[in-house]
């Protein structure tokens, strides 16, 4: 992704800047949004703005009569690779949230945080939810990541918290009729690995982390060093796959091995267990 944080940075100017600028309205008639792939619905009497450019579909729906910003943002790379979910959580999603935090604070209230869950479409999707006061007002801002064919996105929801009620109608409008036209030529569906959750270095969290062997190639030649063994862990926390992506060649495949035998406990998000991704360290001495 090309410039994230610089998008992320423009993004976030944009959306408080909207925020202060606006101040109930019935909510009755529903329009369509469709344009590159990319389709949700949204009551008529809201209005929406397109910033997007050659990176990011950015849309802003908005109301005069109250505070409430609703963001999606869609950016135009395709994701194909798990790999790619983790760099855009740590690389957009997390420099967005902090630059929302940043921007909360400006009123000297260090916003309180925790996490969300909401649905989007058919999909169970935790996110950052941020609390402070900003131009007086107690306000809420909630931060989402999720992958809808094969493009990430990010779903934004601020609002004083004197208009909850009227926000709350738009923001369930968007989520449930969201969608992305997938690519025909990516050929995977948006229930595979894409969707799930990346939990970082998972070592800590163990049940059963058996040691790896030290290969007898390596021995020979005093090999030492760290290998990295990224995991799919299922609902009940065995390792369900497991490849390399770091470390001297003669030390991965003990490692791979002994990554399939770890155990971990169940990762409950929105009080289901759910499939995530992780990273398994290994530190090997040479002998």
């Amino acid at each position: 992704m090309v410039r994230s944080q610089t998008i992320a940075r423009q993004i976030v100017l944009i959306a408080l800047l909207c925020f202060a600028s606006f101040a109930q309205s019935p909510q009755s008639e529903i329009k369509h949004f469709a344009k590159e792939g990319l389709a949700f619905d949204y009551p008529a009497k809201w209005t929406l703005t397109d910033k997007s450019n050659s990176q990011v579909q950015h849309l802003i729906l908005s109301n005069p009569e109250n505070s409430v910003l609703v963001m999606v943002i869609a950016y135009r790379d395709l994701i194909t690779q798990q790999d790619q979910v983790t760099y855009a959580r740590e690389n957009v999603t997390k420099p967005f949230v902090e630059q929302i935090v940043q921007k909360l604070s400006t009123s000297g209230t260090t916003p309180e945080r925790d996490f969300v869950c909401v649905k989007v479409g058919t999909h169970d999707i935790n996110g950052y939810r941020l609390r402070s006061v900003f131009n007086k007002e107690a306000t809420t801002a909630e931060i989402y990541s999720l992958v809808v064919g094969h493009r990430f996105l990010n779903l934004v929801y601020i609002r004083s918290d004197k208009d909850e009620q009227q926000g709350a109608s738009v923001w369930e409008t968007v989520r449930s009729t969201l969608n992305i036209e997938a690519k025909q030529a990516v050929g995977k569906s948006d229930d595979d690995p894409l969707m799930m959750q990346d939990v970082g270095i998972l070592n800590g969290h163990a049940v059963k982390l058996p040691p790896p062997r030290y290969p007898a190639e390596a021995k020979g030649e005093h090999v030492s060093g760290t290998v990295l063994v990224e995991v799919t862990i299922d609902e009940e926390g065995n390792v369900a796959s497991a490849h390399t992506v770091s470390g001297h060649v003669l030390l991965r495949a003990a490692s791979k091995e002994a990554a399939l035998k770890a155990k971990f406990t169940p990762t409950i998000i929105c009080g289901k267990p759910v499939k995530v991704t992780g990273v398994i360290t290994y530190n090997f001495v040479a002998r």
